[in-house]
């Protein structure tokens, strides 16, 4: 169970309202390089957080808990 203090591997994906897409962590929208060519971000990217520490958005780790 994530709790506060929770130390995880997150991807994510963030949209405005009208569901624009605007950013993500490992859904495979960005692009990174990876063996020297650039590819789709699609389960190579994750983000490490502990929750409560505020490294993502407050809506994001509010979702987690």
């Amino acid at each position: 169970k994530v709790k506060e203090g929770s130390s995880i591997d997150l991807i994510y994906s963030i949209s405005t309202a009208s569901g624009q897409y605007m950013y993500s962590k490992g859904f495979g929208f960005e692009k990174v390089s990876f063996g020297g060519k650039q590819q789709s971000d699609l389960g190579l990217d994750s983000m490490r957080i502990v929750v409560g520490k505020q490294n993502v958005p407050v809506g994001i780790e509010s979702a987690l808990i």
